[in-house]
């Protein structure tokens, strides 16, 4: 038997392993999105469903939108970290928006709106909000910023 025949078992094992270890270590790889969730509701803290919400990156312009379901609640999945500009409007209903609101690498930031009764013309703008607080976990981490 020829040394290259007798190679190629031996290849063959070395291919499959590497392909089975790169398959694991891309599992292991932490997130780089983040989320948007929150509550719409009235004035009266009645909850809302049906209503837009939207996710506008304010750096590449990309838009994420979701509909709130029958709680009033809203999710928004697999954002790049930055800044949006986030709104809910509904027929019936004043348009909210808060602006430059900024994510972090996984982080879960809670936008909730209370709509108030008007055309849907009109628009109520939030700005200068404090930093989005992450409400859905009970972890604690920070950003470090590499230059």
């Amino acid at each position: 038997m020829s040394n290259a025949r007798r190679r190629n078992p031996l290849l063959v094992e070395s291919v499959a392993s590497l392909i089975l270890l790169s398959g694991s270590l891309a599992y292991g790889q932490s997130t780089t999105w983040a989320r948007l969730v929150g509550t719409v509701t009235d004035q009266s803290g009645a909850v809302i469903p049906g209503v837009d919400v939207t996710a506008v990156n304010k750096e590449t312009n990309v838009t994420h939108k979701a509909l709130t379901n029958e709680r009033g609640d809203y999710l928004i999945d697999k954002l790049r970290p930055g800044l949006y500009d986030v709104s809910a409007e509904v027929s019936g209903f004043r348009k909210q928006a808060f602006l430059a609101v900024r994510l972090q690498t996984e982080q879960v930031g809670r936008v909730d709106f209370v709509l108030t009764t008007g055309q849907l013309s009109e628009t109520v703008q939030v700005t200068g909000v404090s930093p989005i607080v992450n409400t859905e976990r009970a972890e604690i981490g920070s950003v470090v910023a590499v230059k």
